[in-house]
């Protein structure tokens, strides 16, 4: 039976199979010095140099690759440790979470890394080692070269109907709701929401609101990032955006969610077209142009995105005019039912948009007119949304 000295090379090429083999061996080299077994110096572990990875009847070494010789052994290896050697197991973990930075300097460090995150994702699923996952994206992310191997770990966990997956999207809850930890690792939380989001969107959409209300930028910009990055996704696009406007009924994170919302409505399609105006176009009584309506409401009255939304709608305003007169009648009918109909529900919205609208008008000396109409048409169907001016007009019949 092999001793734990024996098995050092094994558990190193389970946490990296596929590696190459002088990867290999380094990481078997660091993982026999945390345990405190004896090497050769000059020579390496056991003073065999890189033969140990050929010599063994487990692994094989072909074209420089170190692979094991059966398939799925790498995970028999660590489950075995892990029983036999309880104390071994935990340096072993501990050798884990440094061994990146051991790596970061190899030129094939990113595909090594790569497979050292997929590794540590599953032995930490089929072992319920949460800790181990948080050790790893607490390291990791502390470290900007390292960041993306924290984002990968963690959106791989957090993905999965598992008890890891529930643990792993409870930590990120309570770190984003109590603000606890260091940026980076908020950041990377932020980030592996993109990833995970797209199994679990209104989880994650959760989490990144709680994130939006931590005072640093680093973290702000990843939440926006993650924010487009879901919203980017076709099968996403209306549940992101209909998250994001429940985000924006609240207080908390409210400026970055705006900002987030601004960001997704200003994407452009292949054809250099506002991509969601097509969508809701093509959707006519879907959830996206309500939710769409909640964004625009919430943005052009938040003081910090009311300039930037002005912006955008007169983006979508000239996106509604080139289109009429193009004959698509589709999308202008979209955009003035999106932005005329966002007045529901808050008086404050009329008054600003009639700004936007009248400034996007007056950039012209001499309005043609289907600019003069779409403006006419864009205020009365907003005017007939108004809150106020709606019961005006109803006190008015009675």
């Amino acid at each position: 039976m092999l001793d734990l000295r024996e098995r050092v090379r094994l558990i190193a090429v389970a946490m990296v199979e596929t590696a190459p083999e002088q990867a290999a061996y380094q990481a078997a080299t660091t993982l026999a010095e945390k345990l405190g077994l004896p090497t050769e110096e000059g020579h390496g572990l056991a003073g065999a140099g890189t033969r140990c990875l050929r010599d063994g009847a487990e692994t094989s070494c072909d074209d420089g690759i170190v692979r094991f010789v059966k398939p799925a052994f790498a995970e028999s290896v660590l489950d075995y440790v892990a029983r036999t050697y309880p104390e071994a197991w935990q340096q072993v973990r501990e050798w884990t979470v440094e061994l990146p930075q051991r790596l970061s300097g190899d030129p094939n460090a990113p595909s090594v890394l790569a497979r050292l995150a997929r590794t540590v994702s599953e032995l930490a699923a089929r072992r319920d080692d949460l800790d181990l996952l948080r050790r790893a994206a607490e390291a990791w992310s502390a470290t900007s070269g390292l960041r993306p191997l924290a984002v990968e770990v963690l959106g791989m966990a957090a993905a999965v109907d598992t008890a890891l997956g529930r643990g792993a999207r409870q930590w990120m809850y309570d770190s984003a709701y109590h603000r606890r930890g260091a940026a980076a690792t908020l950041t990377a939380v932020a980030e592996a929401c993109a990833k995970y989001g797209t199994v679990y969107p209104e989880n994650a959409l959760t989490r990144l609101r709680h994130l939006a209300a931590v005072e640093h930028e680093t973290v702000r910009s990843a939440v926006r990032q993650a924010v487009t990055d879901l919203a980017g996704d076709d099968r996403m696009r209306t549940r992101v955006l209909d998250g994001l406007g429940i985000w924006l009924q609240g207080t908390k994170g409210r400026p970055v969610g705006c900002e987030a919302f601004l960001d997704v409505v200003q994407t452009r399609d292949d054809q250099d077209h506002l991509a969601v105006i097509g969508e809701a176009a093509r959707r006519s009584r879907s959830r996206l142009a309500e939710a769409l309506s909640k964004g625009w409401r919430a943005a052009l009255v938040e003081p910090a995105t009311t300039d930037r939304a002005r912006t955008l709608i007169a983006a979508w305003l000239d996106d509604a005019l080139t289109s009429l007169q193009t004959g698509d009648a589709d999308r202008p009918r979209t955009v003035v039912r999106v932005l005329g109909h966002a007045a529901r529900d808050d008086a404050r919205y009329l008054p600003r948009l009639v700004r936007a609208v009248d400034a996007w008008y007056a950039q012209t000396d001499d309005p043609t007119p289907d600019r003069t109409a779409l403006r006419r048409t864009l205020i009365e169907t907003a005017s007939s949304a108004d809150p106020l001016l709606s019961a005006q007009e109803g006190e008015g019949t009675a």
